[in-house]
């Protein structure tokens, strides 16, 4: 059986965990009596519970693939300073590296020579 294109298992689900935030959002908004308490929790939320609802403002799941198109696009410009520190610190495993060639195929685009290497 099927109810709007959801299995019936699948639309219970649904539907009870809406049921649910409903029933607890109607539980504790018995605290709020007005704007300073529904927009700054009445100033009582705490230290930590403030640090973490910061964090979780700060951070979401597009972060990653944000930083990692901003690489693809510029470059990791901050290797040399993994070669200076390798260096300084005189450690015995080799650095790896990774050659940006093998990956990239628009140099010939911004005046470099396309030096491609094989896989």
């Amino acid at each position: 059986m099927h109810i709007l294109g959801l299995h019936f298992i699948d639309a219970l689900i649904i539907f009870a965990y809406i049921v649910i935030v409903l029933a607890i959002g109607k539980i504790l908004s018995h605290g709020v009596k007005g704007e300073k308490d529904f927009f700054l929790g009445g100033r009582s939320l705490g230290k930590w519970f403030q640090f973490f609802l910061s964090f979780g403002t700060m951070t979401d799941p597009g972060q990653a693939t944000t930083t990692a198109s901003s690489v693809y696009r510029q470059g990791a410009g901050g290797a040399w300073l993994a070669q200076r520190l390798h260096k300084d610190l005189g450690l015995a495993q080799p650095m790896g590296t990774l050659d940006i060639s093998f990956y990239r195929d628009d140099f010939d685009k911004i005046g470099l020579h396309a030096q491609v290497m094989p896989s």
